[in-house]
């Protein structure tokens, strides 16, 4: 696909997402970025089109950066809660606190589709979902076998603003 094409795409996905997310604007000439809720946990989002790279890129934002006492909890439970991840992976920070979901997928010479950017974005709401109650807990100074024993618990899509 030529840089043309791309930057189609990258329409029509912004036009795609401003559908389902009415905080959707444009980051810069190759990003969107848009506002999403795992239940009443709030995500800073991004999908982003890399021309260079072949590749659509996905992340969601913690909104709030742990403190230094719980970063070494919440490095060990996102390593954990990594390992049986079947795509995309959590990191963390460990100088300022920023956590964030990452995903995407190399498309090569292929051609990016609306249904493999919506397959990177979606399969991760899905993974966050499935994860975001033990960094809540974590971020309420519960241990991290108690975060552990949260995996799984789906908060539900939320509402941004509503």
């Amino acid at each position: 696909m030529s840089r043309k094409q791309l930057k189609a795409k990258l329409a029509d996905l912004r036009t795609l997402l401003a559908g389902q997310f009415p905080t959707t604007r444009d980051l810069d000439e190759w990003s969107v970025a848009f506002d999403w809720a795992a239940g009443p946990i709030p995500f800073g989002c991004y999908a982003e089109i890399n021309p260079e790279m072949r590749a659509i890129v996905f992340r969601a934002i913690w909104q709030l950066p742990f403190p230094p006492d719980r970063r070494l909890a919440v490095a060990e439970y996102l390593h954990r809660v990594n390992y049986p991840a079947p795509v995309g992976g959590w990191a963390i920070d460990l100088d300022d606190g920023d956590v964030r979901w990452k995903s995407g997928v190399y498309f090569g010479d292929g051609e990016l589709t609306d249904e493999l950017m919506f397959e990177v974005i979606n399969s991760s709401f899905a993974l966050i979902r499935l994860h975001v109650m033990g960094l809540v807990k974590l971020s309420n100074g519960a241990p991290l076998p108690d975060a552990l024993e949260a995996v799984g618990d789906d908060p539900g899509e939320g509402v941004i603003g509503g």
